[in-house]
């Protein structure tokens, strides 16, 4: 999968779509070298519907 062009007026974008299995692939897309972790599901605590992502504790705060 590669990265497709949206526009929004007056914006356009680049952006991937994240599947669950492109790690790499988003590592690429944003520049970091294995900078990228999924929240494993149980640690997922709610969805924050103002800003469309899951919310839960800080892996640093363990």
């Amino acid at each position: 999968m590669s990265a497709v062009t949206y526009r929004k007026q007056p914006v356009e974008i680049q952006a991937i779509r994240y599947t669950g299995t492109n790690h790499d692939e988003v590592n690429a897309f944003t520049g970091q070298q294995d900078g990228f972790h999924a929240v494993a599901p149980e640690d997922r605590s709610e969805w924050d519907f103002l800003h469309s992502t899951w919310v839960g504790e800080s892996l640093e705060l363990r």
